[in-house]
């Protein structure tokens, strides 16, 4: 039997994009407020309420608030200060590991 992983791609990506059409049915000024207290001080968002902030959540919570029109709300410099430190911070150690192993 074989299995095709590009439909299963496809039919969850079509099924994601349905959903969305369900957004109006969110209570979006809680979801808001609840994203907005996971935001650290360095413009970061973690997973939940007072949980370290993570690049991937941040991402995730500037996603959720496109959805909901709501961009405003966020402050873009330290958002995207903490985003590019946390990929150039990456970026840095991935270059010293390379370096490291040429040695």
């Amino acid at each position: 039997m074989e299995f095709n992983y590009g439909e299963l791609e496809v039919e969850k990506h079509v099924q994601y994009i349905l959903s969305v059409e369900k957004l109006e049915t969110v209570d979006q000024d809680k979801v808001i407020s609840w994203l907005l207290q996971c935001q650290d001080e360095s413009g970061g968002f973690a997973g939940n309420i007072g949980h370290d902030p993570h690049v991937l959540y941040t991402l995730s919570a500037v996603q959720v608030l496109a959805l909901f029109g709501k961009l405003h709300v966020l402050d873009i410099d330290k958002v995207s200060k903490c985003i590019l430190l946390s990929v150039g911070l990456r970026s840095v150690k991935q270059c010293l590991k390379i370096y490291i192993l040429q040695l």
